[in-house]
C-alpha cells in the first residue's frame, strides 16, 4: 500500500461511489437469492399435485416419445392417442417427454434431413392440433421437461425453455426430469407419479431397470405408486411385489410413434444402431382411489385395447359395488349364461417326452434288516413328463390360470394353511379358475424325510380338491431329488419273537418311490418338466383352430439367469433364448420377488405383448439363496385372466401380482362379458355408461 503522503496527487472523489466490500457481498447474495426465485420459475417443478373432481376410477395414458415433423413417426398414432383420451371421460395424458422431433446439425441424416418441418412449425402443430384440444378438456396431467434430448437442443442452442413455449396458455403442468406427480381424490386419497423422460441407468433386456432401481432406492412409505419413463422407444408394463414389502409397485417405460410402424419409413437412427423397429404407443395405468372397506387399487395395461377393456370393466365392477349388487349379478350370470367351462385334454397335440425325463421305476425288492422284503410301489404305473399339453377350454366367459408355486411342504416354515385356504377360495370354489403347480410345492429335502408320504399326500389332498381344474404338476428338483429312490426309516415296532418268545423292536422303513408318478396317478394330473409348453384354447363352442390360443412356457429353475432382485428377468432370458417358437407366456422361476412383465415382440405369431409371471411364495422363508440368506419371499396369488374368443383376433390376456387383484379382476371381467352376453350392460349402468 503507498502511503498517500509521498503521492504528487491523489482522489478526493469519486462519482458514482463505490460499493464497499461488505455491501457488495451482501447485495451479490441478494441478488442470487432473487435470481434462483426467477430461475425456479423457469424449471419444471419437483413435486405437483392436482386435483379430480370424483373419486371414480381415473385412466392415466402415457404420451412419450411423438416426435412431431419426423418422417419416421406415425402421426396418424399420435392422432389415436389424443381421440383415446378424449373418448374416454375418466382419462388423462401424461408426457413424457420428445413430444417433437427437433432439429440438430450433428444429426443431419437421420435428423434435420428427415424433417421436412421447422423446429417453430413443429410446436405449433403439436399445440394446435394435439395439446389444444386436450388442454381444452383438462385433460393434461404434466408434462416433464430438463432432459437431454429433442425438445432439449433447441433450449441447449438458445437457452429458450422449450416445454415453456409447448405449454404456454394452457395450463399444463411441467415437471422436472425425475419430478413428481401427486393426483389428489376427494377422498382425500393421493395416487403418486415418478416420471422421467430418461431415467438414470439402462438395461439391454430390462426395458423398466432405471425405474426400478430409483424405487428400490427409496423408502416403502416415500415411494411413489408408480414410475413411467420413455426415451428408449421400447415399451415395458411391469408390476411387482418385494420381498418383506406391504404393497406392489408399477413401472412403465412408454412406448413410441417414431420408428415403431411398419406402414410408413423406418427411423434411420435405430437403422444405424442395428436395432429392430421401435415399440409402439398405447401403455398406461387405472387407478381406483382408496375407498371405504376397499384399499386403493391400480392395473397397469400394456396397449390401447388392454387399457380400454380393463377401464370398461372396472368401472362396471365399481357400479356394482355401490349399488351392492355384484354377488347378484355373478350368481345370475353362472345360472343363465354358464356355471362351469368344458375342459378336454387334446391328446392329438400334446406330446409326451422322452425318456431322459422320465423318473426311474423304483426298485422292485429292498434290503430290510438283512432280509429282502417287496417294495409295493415297484409295481406303480409311471408317468411322463409332458413336452407340450393342449386343452381345449370351452366357454363363453373369462377363466384365470393360478401360478401357484414355493409352498415347501414338509419344511418348519411350510405354507399348507394359507396354500388351502387360497386354492379353497380362488379355485374349488370358482370352477372358471384353473391352476398349474410350479417347483417347490414341497420341499427339496421332503425326499429325506420320515414324513415323506404324508408330506406327498398333503400334495395330493391339495390338488384333489379341485383336480378337474388342474392342468399340470411340475416335476421340479423337490421330485427329482436321489433320497426318494432309498428307504428311509420311519420309525420302529415291537412284534413277537416266537423263536426267542419275547417282544423286540423292528424297524418301519418307507419304501422307495416315484414321487411325480404318484401325484400323477393319484390325481390323473400330467406331469410336465422345466420349460414344457401348455397352450389353451379359449373360447365358446366351435372349432379349435378358430380360437384364441393362449400358450405358455412353465420355468423350473432360471439356468443362472436369475436375479434377486429383478424378479421377471430370467423368464425374459428363457424367453430370449430358449423358447424357439416364442409363446404368449413364460411363468415360473425360484427369486425372492414375484410380479408379472408385459414387453412387446412383433414377432410373436401369438401377441405383440407376451407376459411373464414371476410368483410368490406360500413358505414362510425362501430357500434357494443359501442359509446365510434366508428371507421371506413375496406374497402369492399371481395368475393371468383369459378372455374367450371365436377367432384368433379375439386374443387377449390380463395378468395379475396379488390375491386380491386376482379375485377382484376375475370378478370384473366376467361381470363385463356376462352381462354383455345376457344383454344386460345398459340395463346395469344405466346414465352411468361412459
Amino acid at each position: 500500500m503507498i502511503e498517500r503522503d509521498n503521492k504528487t496527487f491523489s482522489v478526493i472523489s469519486q462519482k458514482p461511489e463505490f460499493t464497499s466490500s461488505e455491501d457488495s457481498r451482501r447485495l451479490i447474495l441478494e441478488a442470487i437469492e432473487g435470481l434462483q426465485k426467477v430461475e425456479r420459475n423457469y424449471m419444471g417443478r419437483e413435486e405437483i399435485t392436482v386435483g379430480v373432481k370424483t373419486n371414480d376410477s381415473l385412466m392415466l395414458v402415457c404420451g412419450a416419445d411423438l416426435h412431431i415433423g419426423s418422417l419416421a413417426t406415425d402421426h396418424k398414432s399420435v392422432l389415436h392417442l389424443r381421440d383415446f383420451v378424449l373418448n374416454n371421460s375418466n382419462a388423462g395424458l401424461i408426457l413424457l417427454g420428445d413430444e417433437v422431433e427437433g432439429l440438430k446439425e450433428k444429426y443431419m441424416n437421420t435428423n434435420t434431413a428427415r424433417t421436412p418441418i421447422d423446429f417453430h412449425k413443429q410446436i405449433d402443430f403439436i399445440r394446435e392440433e394435439i395439446l389444444s384440444p386436450l388442454a381444452e378438456k383438462g385433460k393434461i396431467l404434466g408434462m416433464v421437461s430438463g432432459y437431454w434430448g429433442h425438445n432439449g437442443w433447441a433450449e441447449d442452442a438458445t437457452t429458450i425453455n422449450t416445454w415453456m413455449m409447448l405449454a404456454e396458455g394452457y395450463g399444463i403442468p411441467i415437471l422436472q426430469n425425475g419430478g413428481r406427480l401427486n393426483i389428489k381424490f376427494p377422498n382425500n386419497y393421493v395416487h403418486s407419479e415418478t416420471i422421467w423422460h430418461n431415467p438414470p441407468g439402462k438395461s439391454r433386456f430390462d426395458t423398466v431397470y432405471g425405474l426400478r432401481n430409483a424405487a428400490f432406492a427409496t423408502s416403502e412409505s416415500s415411494r411413489s405408486d408408480g414410475y413411467m419413463s420413455g426415451h428408449i422407444h421400447r415399451m415395458g408394463v411391469g408390476k411387482e411385489l418385494y420381498s418383506g414389502a406391504k404393497s406392489s409397485v408399477y413401472f412403465i417405460s412408454s412406448g413410441t410413434a417414431k420408428g415403431s410402424s411398419e406402414s410408413i419409413p423406418n427411423d434411420r437412427f435405430g437403422i444405424k444402431l442395428g436395432a429392430p423397429r421401435t415399440d409402439p404407443l398405447g401403455q398406461g395405468v387405472i387407478i381406483e382411489p382408496r375407498r371405504k372397506n376397499q384399499k386403493e387399487k391400480n392395473y397397469p395395461f400394456a396397449s390401447f385395447e388392454q387399457g380400454e377393456m380393463a377401464n370398461n370393466a372396472l368401472d362396471l365392477l365399481d357400479w356394482t359395488e355401490k349399488k351392492g349388487i355384484t354377488a347378484e349379478l355373478l350368481e345370475k350370470i353362472r345360472k343363465e349364461v354358464e356355471s362351469k367351462p368344458k375342459i378336454s385334454l387334446v391328446s392329438g397335440k400334446s406330446r409326451v417326452s422322452g425318456d431322459e425325463n422320465m423318473e426311474d421305476t423304483p426298485a422292485e425288492t429292498v434290503k430290510v434288516d438283512g432280509a429282502w422284503v417287496t417294495n409295493p410301489y415297484s409295481k406303480m404305473e409311471m408317468r411322463a413328463p409332458y413336452d407340450s399339453l393342449t386343452y381345449n377350454i370351452e366357454t363363453k366367459l373369462p377363466v384365470t390360470l393360478h401360478i401357484l408355486s414355493n409352498a415347501r411342504l414338509g419344511s418348519s416354515s411350510e405354507g399348507f394353511d394359507d396354500l388351502k385356504k387360497y386354492h379353497q377360495e380362488q379355485i374349488e370354489f370358482n370352477p372358471h379358475s384353473l391352476v398349474v403347480f410350479l417347483r417347490n410345492m414341497i420341499d427339496k429335502d421332503a425326499g429325506s424325510s420320515p414324513q415323506r408320504m404324508e408330506i406327498l399326500n398333503k400334495y395330493k389332498e391339495i390338488i384333489n380338491g379341485a383336480k378337474s381344474q388342474t392342468l399340470a404338476i411340475m416335476m421340479c428338483e423337490s421330485l427329482r431329488s436321489n433320497a426318494w429312490k432309498k428307504k428311509i426309516k420311519i420309525g420302529e415296532e415291537d412284534y413277537e419273537d416266537d423263536e426267542e418268545n419275547e417282544k423286540v423292536k423292528k424297524s418301519v422303513y418307507s419304501m422307495p418311490i416315484a414321487p411325480g408318478s404318484y401325484l400323477a396317478k393319484e390325481t390323473n394330473t400330467p406331469l410336465i418338466h422345466h420349460l414344457s409348453l401348455i397352450k389353451l384354447t379359449i373360447g365358446p363352442k366351435g372349432p379349435i383352430s378358430e380360437k384364441p390360443m393362449y400358450s405358455g412356457a412353465f420355468a423350473d429353475k432360471l439356468m443362472k439367469h436369475g436375479s434377486y432382485s429383478r424378479p421377471e428377468f430370467g423368464l425374459q432370458r428363457m424367453y430370449d433364448l430358449y423358447t424357439q417358437e416364442k409363446p404368449g407366456f413364460v411363468a415360473g422361476g425360484h427369486m425372492p420377488h414375484a410380479g408379472s412383465m408385459m414387453f412387446y415382440d412383433g414377432s410373436n405369431a401369438e401377441t405383440n405383448t407376451p407376459i411373464l409371471v414371476a410368483p410368490g411364495w406360500f413358505a414362510k422363508y425362501v430357500n434357494t439363496m443359501g442359509k446365510g440368506n434366508v428371507m421371506p419371499g413375496a406374497l402369492p396369488g399371481q395368475a393371468i385372466i383369459f378372455m374367450p374368443g371365436s377367432s384368433k383376433t379375439d386374443y387377449l390376456a390380463f395378468p395379475t401380482v396379488s390375491a386380491d387383484e386376482t379375485g377382484y379382476m376375475q370378478d370384473a371381467f366376467t361381470l363385463f362379458r356376462g352381462l354383455e352376453l345376457m344383454g344386460l350392460t345398459d340395463k346395469v349402468l344405466g346414465r352411468r355408461r361412459r
